[in-house]
């Protein structure tokens, strides 16, 4: 079959016949794919109505469904966009096995370079999933990428520690965590800052570069308050509560109570995966297990929380050997390479 022959229209979230198909081919499409991107980049069939809903400012997506010429569904296309980010659109694209590499690929890109331009967007953005050590090239989607026009932006590396730890990894975090005298205090909470540590917290953020400078000008916003910051924590919380996102956080303090210390594990509904959001220590308090306290902290605090958690992530970039290094001493085994993939859209 030629490009020709794809026919591709819209999906209105209020008609169910032609959402259904659209989320039928897009869920066994990335499947396919065998990652834990794929297999995790499709939201509930409910939630991913409400997503294409959705109206008002903030994040927005449109779905699209290719058929075949007798109206058989075989591809499926969903373009997000943020407000925040007013030059780049999203692009999801998947095609059904046994229909690859009939133009129908081909057809959903051309009318997501045409809607993003009509957006008024000049790049599109993809992302593109494989096992560890596979090329780009021969990764599904990889090669459709590159034969377009994409280009590689960026890439990271996921590593997964299946839960519960091992024993032998569990011997190592408390091996390395012993405090000796004078040594921080390692403190933890879920999903709620205490009061008292929502200013040093952000503080250290702010003295490790994770975060707008707090408490001092920021950018057009101006100055920021200890009250600022509270507010702006307290609000992250509450969307986090509002879509069921759990959070297990630790922190170390020195004898002045100053945050010198932070490590954070997210905990997505409907996954039975925990996401390592970061791990942050002063350069001064590096080298003496500190950050292995703190995984620690959180990893029995998630033992006992969440005991039905079956694995937790960490993402690496590729050339972060540290990371890499630390990641596989603690039993961590690489699963796949995620590359993030640009192309500018033609000008007006």
């Amino acid at each position: 079959m030629s490009a020709q022959t794809t026919r591709v229209r819209r999906v209105d979230p209020a008609e169910e016949a032609s959402l259904t198909a659209w989320y039928e081919v897009l869920s066994r499409a990335l499947d396919e794919g065998g990652t834990e991107a794929a297999q995790e980049a499709v939201l509930p069939l409910e939630e991913m109505r409400g997503v294409l809903a959705a109206e008002g400012p903030g994040g927005h997506a449109l779905a699209f469904l290719a058929s075949e010429e007798d109206g058989t569904p075989v591809g499926a296309l969903l373009l997000e966009y943020d407000d925040a980010e007013p030059d780049t659109v999203e692009v999801d694209i998947a095609v059904l096995p046994g229909a690859r590499r009939r133009g129908h690929g081909t057809a959903l890109l051309r009318t997501a370079g045409t809607v993003g331009t009509e957006l008024g967007r000049n790049t599109q953005v993809v992302e593109v999933s494989s096992g560890p050590g596979r090329d780009l090239s021969d990764c599904p989607g990889g090669g459709f990428a590159l034969a377009h026009g994409f280009g590689v932006a960026g890439a990271e590396d996921l590593h997964v520690l299946d839960l519960p730890l091992p024993p032998a990894v569990e011997a190592l975090l408390r091996e390395r965590v012993r405090p000796g005298r004078g040594e921080s205090e390692v403190t933890g909470w879920q999903d709620e800052c205490p009061d008292g540590l929502l200013e040093p917290c952000a503080l250290l953020r702010e003295d490790l570069g994770h975060g707008p400078a707090e408490g001092t000008a920021g950018g057009d916003e101006g100055p920021h308050t200890v009250a600022d910051r509270t507010e702006r924590v307290r609000l992250a919380e509450a969307r986090r509560a509002e879509e069921g996102v759990h959070s297990l956080v630790s922190a170390a303090l020195d004898a002045s109570g100053r945050a010198v210390g932070l490590s954070e594990l997210v905990l997505l509904p409907g996954s039975g995966a925990v996401d390592q959001a970061g791990t942050l220590v002063l350069p001064e308090h590096r080298g003496r297990g500190l950050g292995s306290r703190l995984w620690l902290r959180n990893l029995t605090d998630l033992a006992r929380a969440f005991p039905e958690r079956d694995r937790v992530r960490v993402r690496t970039g590729p050339g972060d050997e540290a990371a890499r290094g630390t990641a596989a001493e603690l039993g961590f085994r690489p699963v796949e390479r995620t590359f993030a993939l640009e192309r500018a859209l033609p000008g007006d």
